[in-house]
C-alpha cells in the first residue's frame, strides 16, 4: 500500500488526492477516504482533542503498514 501525504483542506487539495491516486494505481491509502477528517469528527459532536487523536492514530497505523509514501509539497499549507 502507498499512502498518499497530501493537503486535505479544501475541495480542490481533495480533488488533487484522488487524481493523484488513480495516476498512483496501486492500492492507496488516502486519508480522506481512508481516514477521518477532523472537519466531519467535530462536526458529528467529537472534541478536537479527540477527533485530533483519532486522526493521528488512524494516521499512524496506515502509515506502518503501507511499504511507500507519495508527500505533495506544495500549497499553502503543508501538513
Amino acid at each position: 500500500m502507498i499512502y498518499i501525504a497530501a493537503p486535505l483542506f479544501n475541495p480542490r487539495e481533495r480533488a488533487f488526492n484522488l487524481k493523484l491516486k488513480a495516476i498512483i494505481g496501486r492500492s492507496v491509502y488516502l486519508p480522506q477516504e481512508d481516514g477521518e477528517l477532523m472537519e466531519n469528527l467535530i462536526r458529528r459532536g467529537e472534541t478536537v482533542e479527540y477527533a485530533a487523536d483519532l486522526v493521528y492514530k488512524n494516521d499512524l497505523r496506515a502509515l506502518h503498514a503501507s511499504e511507500a509514501m507519495v508527500a505533495v509539497l506544495d500549497g499553502a499549507h503543508l501538513d
